[in-house]
């Protein structure tokens, strides 16, 4: 029973994988594998990428100065005392007011990371967009049109 649940997880772990996001995009587009338009559609999904992530590293930086990564609560640890009860002493004995100190992990705030997040998309979205593009979370939203000026 154990080996088909151990199968059963396996299956799921690899169903999850999937193609990578470059050949997922181009199988979407209709593009078969092997073909020349694959192949094209493949270089344009990496360039288009590339592009984008340099973009975005350079609007990044930009933000960091005005709000810089160390404001992201990453969690950690603090000492904290534990006071056992009348009765219910630490070392097994008997006795009031037994105490110990321990170590309490502590998750990161995910709600002000969200609000430093939005802090820092009020810099990097205008950038993205001055750098022609859509938005700041994919390259495949698209490019900005601008319109062409008649001479």
């Amino acid at each position: 029973m154990n080996k088909f649940y151990a199968c059963l997880a396996l299956c799921f772990l690899l169903a999850a994988c999937g193609p990578p996001p470059d050949e997922f995009y181009c199988q979407n587009a209709g593009e078969k594998p092997g073909t020349k338009e694959y192949g094209d559609c493949l270089r344009y999904y990496r360039e288009q990428d590339a592009i984008f992530q340099n973009d975005l590293a350079v609007c990044s930086q930009q933000a960091d100065l005005t709000y810089p990564q160390t404001l992201y609560d990453t969690g950690g640890s603090r000492r904290a005392t534990v006071f056992g009860g009348y009765g219910h002493g630490f070392d097994g004995e008997y006795g009031f007011g037994d105490s110990r100190r321990i170590w309490i992990d502590e998750e990161p705030d995910e709600q002000h990371n969200a609000q430093v997040d939005a802090l820092r998309q009020r810099i990097i979205l205008p950038c993205m967009n001055a750098a022609g593009w859509r938005g700041s979370d994919s390259w495949e939203r698209g490019r900005i049109e601008t319109k062409r000026r008649r001479r």
